[in-house]
């Protein structure tokens, strides 16, 4: 049922973009309106839409406008339960809702909203064409512009020429050219951007055509060929990519769609252990100046996003239950004691585990397991002895300090101010005695702690269906912060203040921002919240906050959340 449902909802919003195209930009239907009214039947009987209100907005009548406001009135009234019927397809029911404000905006009677309106039905029109193939065929034969990128390279080779003589005149400006160029002179900055902007728009809208015109999917390197054959110098498409494009998406060899509307060129490289047939791995990488970037198929994102958080869900259900049986152990005399010391370790702190050390441009990398003695400092520590004469330590704190993933700097601060704390002190402190400043810290009977023995010994304090592995213990934390914070903290009540669409907005970020923190996530020296949405946070947490604030979720988290869970 609730496929047919999805379905047919489907079928609404695509014969209401194509209506909406037809009154407000005179593009000729190629959908057929009737066949997606019929498809759209069971959606519109199911929720006590009157089928003749619907019928009217097929046959375009003169009283187009008055049928459509209200037509978005009855929408507009049913949509909250209608998204919650769509509760199994966030994207289906973010579109109808951006159709909905599209109709409230075109029959408004504003020129601003009506401007607003056909920028909003363009960009929802070519998400449709990516699997349409007769969206896209009528939205093609609006792209008439001229191809030719040459002449938009030669005056960027110009600029490039004067301010960066070495740079490659068919090659981009990197971040920190761009921010130099503008310094230096900021009307050639904003030139340079038009250009760039004008080059990627050509390389976009020329894949869009060839591929709607020649039967909805192609394969890649086909349609690179056309492109150049059109003047397109620079294309979309990255050079090594194996598979297929639609008019704005990427496919695999099989037809699977990626996660991806575009491609970086730059680091681009081909998973040669790609398996269609289990599709459990990505697909793709390039790089960025943050790190690499993975690219998955769509049908792996969602069954990721599906059992990542299944488990997070069970790690976060039998936590307490796990920590008082491994902080009972804590100690540097037994295997099991020192691996509770390391399980409370990045409990609190949240660190990768670290299966190996890494390597990131030349410099390695490190998480909780391959810490090194070298990069844990002991403070304010004083050797006592006890009634029997035996020496022993009181601990005050600790701090690492270390290189972490993409060769971010990482910084813990460990405070021994409870009992479990102090031991864990205490242990770190006795493993660190007698050792060499780039000897493993994690080691028992002098042996390093193997990642085999500390998933082992996790599985065995969860259980052993349960899935839970050291590196879910940073979802644990991330998810607990967002909870918290989205939760207790939550400012927006209508009855005190009115609040707006983007305070809500920059309040979830700055929240996820927290969580990013915690979490060690950073982006060219910046804490980002972009990673904890995409990669850590439960995405139905991240949705009921915005229920709970009356809002749709915005466009570019919506994007992390639907992606959601397919890399770590």
């Amino acid at each position: 049922m609730a496929g047919e449902l999805t379905a047919s909802a489907e079928a609404l919003t695509t014969q209401l973009v194509t209506m909406l195209n037809f009154s407000l930009n005179g593009t000729r239907p190629l959908v057929n309106v009737n066949t997606e009214y019929m498809r759209a039947m069971p959606f519109i009987a199911g929720f006590g839409f009157i089928p003749t209100d619907v019928q009217r907005l097929t046959q375009m009548s003169p009283n187009f406008n008055s049928d459509l406001k209200t037509f978005a009135t009855t929408l507009k009234a049913k949509l909250p339960t209608i998204q919650e019927s769509l509760k199994v397809a966030p994207a289906v029911s973010k579109r109808l809702s951006v159709v909905l404000d599209i109709m409230v905006n075109a029959t408004s009677g504003s020129q601003d909203k009506l401007d607003k309106a056909r920028k909003s039905l363009e960009k929802v029109t070519r998400e449709l064409a990516s699997t349409n193939v007769d969206i896209a065929s009528q939205v093609s034969d609006d792209i008439t512009v001229d191809f030719d990128q040459k002449k938009y390279f030669a005056e960027l080779g110009e600029i490039m020429k004067r301010y960066f003589p070495d740079q490659p005149s068919m090659r981009f400006l990197n971040g920190a050219q761009s921010t130099e160029l503008k310094g230096k002179n900021a009307t050639d900055h904003r030139r340079y951007l038009d250009l760039r902007n004008t080059i990627l728009k050509i390389a976009k809208d020329s894949q869009f055509k060839i591929v709607a015109e020649n039967g909805g999917i192609m394969d890649a390197q086909e349609v690179r060929a056309k492109q150049k054959a059109l003047g397109v110098v620079r294309s979309t498409i990255p050079a090594g990519f194996v598979g297929k494009v639609g008019p704005s998406g990427f496919f695999t060899t099989e037809g699977k769609q990626l996660d991806a509307t575009s491609l970086n060129t730059t680091g681009f490289e081909m998973n040669k252990n790609y398996d269609p047939a289990t599709d459990d791995t990505y697909y793709c990488k390039y790089d960025v100046l943050s790190g690499s970037v993975t690219v998955y198929t769509k049908d792996y994102a969602k069954r990721a996003n599906t059992e990542k958080f299944s488990v997070v869900k069970t790690a976060i259900e039998r936590q307490y239950e796990a920590a008082e049986a491994w902080r009972s152990e804590i100690t540097e005399t037994s295997l099991r004691g020192v691996l509770g010391a390391m399980l409370e370790f990045t409990y609190r702190c949240a660190c990768r585990p670290s299966t190996k050390v890494g390597n990131t441009k030349g410099q390695p990398t490190y998480g909780l397991r391959t810490f090194l003695v070298k990069h844990v400092t002991l403070h304010a520590t004083e050797l006592l002895k006890d009634a029997n004469g035996k020496r022993h330590i009181k601990p005050s704190w600790i701090e690492v300090q270390y290189s972490g993933k993409d060769a971010q700097p990482q910084h813990h601060v460990f405070v021994g101010n409870d009992p479990v704390a102090r031991k864990v002190i205490t242990t770190i402190f006795r493993l660190k005695a007698g050792k060499q400043p780039d000897d493993p810290l994690w080691t028992f009977n002098g042996e390093q702690i193997t990642n085999s023995v500390f998933a082992a010994y996790v599985r065995k304090l969860f259980g052993k269906d349960s899935g839970v592995t050291p590196h879910k213990f940073r979802h644990i934390k991330g998810n607990t912060i967002a909870m918290r914070i989205l939760e207790n903290e939550y400012p927006f009540d209508p009855k005190l203040k009115a609040y707006t669409l983007d305070d809500v907005k920059k309040f979830f970020e700055k929240s996820m921002a927290q969580v990013g923190a915690e979490l060690g996530h950073f982006s060219g020296g910046e804490t980002t919240w972009r990673t904890a949405v995409e990669n850590y946070v439960d995405p139905s947490v991240s949705r009921e906050f915005f229920t709970r604030a009356d809002m749709q979720v915005p466009a570019t988290i919506d994007r992390l959340l639907r992606s959601a869970g397919a890399e770590d």
